[in-house]
């Protein structure tokens, strides 16, 4: 793990998020080295990898699986909402982002950013 946060902190976020992937097979009830690895694989520009791996946070989460009760759902489905204004693609973003103001415990600056971007979305849906 100690390697993965260094490798991040060098900007080796390829390398950091093929560690955290390990360790997250390795581990399979620890939300943390999932959430790391996708937003590792997010810093190395990887957007698909990054997709996957967030969107098996939210799926875990609803089927509850162990450790996966308290995972940070709204950060995820943000950061969901960020890749998809990445593609342009407006309704996912939108949805993603609606999403993470819902979402059960959401921490405040979670819910304050993603209810803007919510807003942004929709301004480029309706064209303006």
């Amino acid at each position: 793990m100690l390697l993965a946060v260094v490798d991040r902190r060098d900007g080796r976020n390829q390398a950091a998020a093929e560690l955290f992937a390990g360790l997250e097979r390795q581990y399979p009830r620890n939300v943390l080295f999932a959430v790391e690895t996708g937003e590792a694989w997010e810093a190395a520009g990887n957007h698909d990898a990054a997709r996957a791996a967030f969107h098996n946070i939210v799926t875990r989460a609803d089927r509850n699986a162990p450790g996966y009760a308290h995972a940070p759902r709204a950060q995820v489905w943000y950061d969901l909402g960020q890749i998809a204004v990445i593609y342009s693609d407006w309704a996912e973003a939108l949805t993603d982002f609606q999403n993470a103001e819902r979402a059960p415990g959401a921490p405040d600056k979670y819910r304050a950013a993603a209810e803007k971007a919510a807003a942004d979305a929709r301004q480029h849906l309706s064209g303006n």
